[in-house]
């Protein structure tokens, strides 16, 4: 997202956060997951898994399903 022109990394951070958390309670409750990615994240989650600290309990979820697509590839899915 912008800012006044500049790009807010906070909301970024937010966005992904909010996906991750709720992405993370539906994998807990058993249903499937992909979480789409940048590389560099990707390599995160790999070594760290998904931690969420919340206070309706904390997880470490390791078997994640992990998905990197170009930006392109996914505007395909909205047009």
């Amino acid at each position: 997202m912008e800012k006044g022109g500049q790009y807010d990394e906070n909301s970024s951070r937010r966005r992904g956060a909010v996906g991750g958390y709720f992405g993370a309670r539906l994998h807990e409750a058993g249903q499937q997951v992909t979480f789409l990615v940048r590389s560099k994240r990707r390599v995160q989650l790999q070594k760290n898994g998904l931690i969420v600290k919340s206070r309706n309990g904390d997880l470490n979820i390791f078997d994640l399903i992990l998905s990197q697509q170009q930006m392109s590839e996914l505007l395909m899915w909205f047009l």
